[in-house]
């Protein structure tokens, strides 16, 4: 999984700019910095995986039941 980068400096320094004592506002960056956090990029990237891997099962079952129409049409002749 990829992280994000963070000027942790900057961003205490907006959050005290805002109202936010220094303590409140490390805690804040400190959560942010450890907290698994997941890009647009890698979202995507997890989906076209997904589609792709739903796209082979459709495939397969769509195959499969050719198959068994083709089977049973066969036992009818």
């Amino acid at each position: 999984m990829s992280s994000i980068a963070i000027d942790t400096n900057q961003a205490i320094q907006r959050l005290e700019a805002k109202g936010f004592s220094r303590a409140q506002a490390e805690g804040v960056v400190e959560v942010l910095t450890e907290s698994r956090l997941v890009t647009i990029d890698v979202l995507d990237q997890r989906f076209d995986r997904f589609r792709g891997e739903m796209y082979k099962a459709m495939l397969i079952q769509t195959g499969t039941i050719i198959a068994g129409i083709l089977g049973i049409i066969t036992l009818l002749q």
